[in-house]
């Protein structure tokens, strides 16, 4: 035979491989969501501001370069004046071509002459090959600036256009383009110096550049970070991987120039009067840095070039795009998945801890692997991640309050709801045990159902047996009691249970009165249907008892054990002798110092050593119950003939009660003392 765990251990598996793959495919639909969002540049700006800081903090791997920047400043527009004379342009390209320079790129327009010198510049630049001077594009409407004349229309005359993504930000250089003028295909100011100093050409290779023994990655949208890409012409991210010796105009003038055999020089502007320069990874971020000289990028473009020819990569590219799709997905399933480690607040910390180290891996990762030289989709796997967690946490909450909500549901038809909430709250199942309390018992039984169930049929007994614990069993929950079994035709109920309740006795009492005005009404409603139903009697008693999960591991029952539930059922059976519908113990009595009782006498109850007070509820007036208390002085003084005379008295000025009963008819029978026996007598 299959013990108890074995047959619970199936169904509960199933449930929670429904819950796996419900969480997991939430997972999936995050991911699904953040690859849709990536793919309508919703994540773009958020991307790019991550490529940025990694690109920055790899800024520290630069190597040196062989191409040599000289840059006017300030100082060299006053000295030189501005525009810069065609005659020190001139100079200038002879003094770096003297020291050994093997490319010279000019990034300052010259369409036509300035001050003294124009002649020996034209006449420079038609005999001397290593010297590429730069123009500027025409677009839709508007006219270009065209190179110096002496190198219109030669392979010498390279555009210098920037290209900027949103926020003006370089991020791209321009390798080639189509000039819109004449619709060739001419090669910008960065990849022409390249061109020379490599002593080679770029060549196609499928949708990128060859280029020496390397190739460059020609951007196209989607491509990494960019969703939406103006992919006009040729385009490759810059590395910015670059560091460069640095002239000044003035200082190249002067001779501090060295050896520049096999080296380029880029010469351009550096300085606040002339705008040249751009925003770029390097300088936005928290700690923004100056723009960058237009000459400097044209610069890292062309030192790009350079180390692609040689064999290595020229900066970080991404992985296919369904590559990318797999990560995020991957991203998505192990958020999902980390909180299915356990329960919520157990795990809670564990979890947290787990989708930080996991973030932190893959933020950690992308910026490792960028070094490499791998562009990973860090923010769209690290918004997966959270994402599917945050679902996951959100569909589990609701799973569990929903399963929560239906155990409530189910258990509240056969238990207090105060106990279903304790086991639907507790952190473990609930377990075999205890604990001593102080609570009030309450016992009650119907009189001469026996003679009533024999004569009714089955189903109508049930239902009438059903509205009455209905009714009964409101009664003691709206007085904070519970409800802990119904044997037959009786009830036992506990106050003071679960939950401690100072005036449990108080409860019990009050319930206990209006229960018998339940019972007494319900009965009389049948009496007009031809159904004699009995008296319910009712038997309080306040003591110690064991209360808790009682019972045996496969089935709890949540109970109480004790001499103090004993009491209360002795006393509830105790009725019957006395004619009274409730009996209430001198324990409980006690307790309750607010409502007036009658006392009936003392019973050596079966099972107890000592005899106990025991009492009914008082509903008369203050003087006749002062009265009353005088003939049960009597009786206890053993004097009948006063007892009896105050007894008849209260009988005609009250009329009779179940306690005046009792005592009347006990010293009717010869009995004078306030010791009840077995019996009842």
């Amino acid at each position: 035979m299959l013990r108890a765990e074995d047959r619970t251990a199936g169904p509960l598996r199933r449930a929670l491989q429904r819950r796996a793959v419900r969480v997991l495919a939430a997972g999936q639909l995050v991911a699904l969501l953040v690859i849709l969002a990536r793919g309508s540049g919703l994540l773009q700006p958020l991307e790019l501001a991550w490529y940025d800081a990694t690109l920055r903090l790899h800024a520290a791997d630069s190597a040196p370069s062989r191409v040599v920047v000289v840059a006017a400043t300030e100082e060299d527009i006053d000295r030189f004046g501005w525009p810069l004379p065609d005659g020190v342009l001139a100079e200038l390209a002879e003094r770096l071509l003297a020291a050994g320079a093997d490319a010279i790129a000019v990034d300052i327009y010259r369409d036509r002459p300035v001050g003294e010198g124009s002649q020996r510049l034209d006449a420079l630049l038609r005999r001397e090959p290593r010297i590429i001077w730069a123009y500027r594009l025409g677009d839709v409407g508007h006219r270009g600036i065209p190179p110096p004349a002496a190198l219109a229309g030669t392979s010498r005359a390279a555009f210098a256009d920037v290209v900027a993504d949103p926020g003006e930000v370089v991020r791209r250089g321009l390798v080639a383009a189509e000039d819109p003028e004449d619709g060739r295909v001419v090669l910008s100011l960065a990849a022409a110096l390249a061109a020379r100093l490599q002593r080679g050409s770029l060549r196609p290779e499928g949708d990128d550049l060859g280029f020496g023994a390397g190739r460059l990655r020609i951007l196209d949208a989607p491509f990494g970070p960019y969703a939406l890409l103006d992919a006009a012409g040729y385009q490759v991210l810059l590395s910015y991987r670059a560091a460069f010796a640095r002239r000044s105009l003035g200082e190249a003038m002067d001779g501090a120039l060295g050896d520049l055999t096999g080296r380029g020089v880029v010469i351009g502007m550096d300085s606040l009067s002339v705008r040249d320069s751009f925003t770029t990874p390097l300088t936005t971020g928290p700690a923004r840095g100056s723009p960058m000289p237009g000459a400097m990028i044209h610069a890292h473009l062309a030192d790009q070039m350079l180390r692609v020819a040689a064999g290595a990569r020229g900066g970080a590219a991404p992985p296919p795009r369904t590559a990318e799709h797999v990560m995020i997905w991957a991203a998505a399933t192990l958020g999902a998945a980390i909180p299915l480690a356990g329960p919520a607040v157990a795990w809670g910390m564990m979890a947290a801890g787990a989708g930080a180290l996991s973030l932190a891996a893959i933020l950690g990762g992308a910026a490792l692997a960028f070094g490499a030289g791998w562009l990973l989709p860090a923010v769209p796997a690290a918004l997966a991640l959270l994402l599917a967690g945050v679902a996951a946490i959100w569909l589990l909450h609701g799973i569990g309050h929903r399963q929560r909500l239906r155990l409530r549901r189910s258990f509240e038809h056969y238990l207090d709801p105060r106990i279903v909430e304790t086991i639907v709250s507790a952190e473990v199942p609930p377990s075999l045990g205890g604990e001593h309390r102080e609570i009030t018992a309450m016992f009650t039984d119907i009189e001469g159902f026996t003679r009533l169930a024999e004569t009714m049929p089955a189903p109508e007994l049930a239902a009438l047996l059903n509205g009455y614990f209905e009714g009964l069993g409101e009664v003691v929950l709206r007085h904070g009691g519970l409800v802990v079994d119904l044997m037959g035709d009786g009830m036992v109920a506990l106050f003071g249970a679960p939950l401690p309740q100072p005036d449990h006795a108080a409860r019990a009492v009050a319930a206990a009165r209006e229960a018998d005005g339940f019972a007494t009404r319900f009965g009389a409603d049948l009496a007009e249907q031809g159904i004699a139903f009995g008296v319910t009697r009712i038997g309080l008693h306040t003591g110690l008892a064991l209360v808790g999960n009682l019972g045996m591991r496969a089935r709890l029952k949540y109970s109480a054990l004790g001499d103090t539930l004993n009491t209360a059922a002795r006393l509830e059976s105790l009725n019957r002798w006395t004619g009274t519908h409730i009996l209430v113990s001198g324990e409980t009595a006690a307790q309750v110092p607010g409502a007036r009782f009658r006392l009936l006498g003392e019973a050596a109850l079966l099972g107890r050593t000592a005899p106990i007070r025991v009492l009914t509820p008082d509903d008369g007036a203050a003087d006749a119950a002062a009265e009353y208390a005088a003939a049960v002085a009597a009786i206890g003084r053993g004097d009948a003939e006063e007892a009896a005379r105050r007894l008849d008295a209260l009988a005609v000025r009250t009329g009779e009660d179940a306690a005046l009963r009792f005592h009347r008819r006990r010293l009717v029978a010869g009995l004078c003392s306030l010791e009840i026996l077995p019996g009842g007598k």
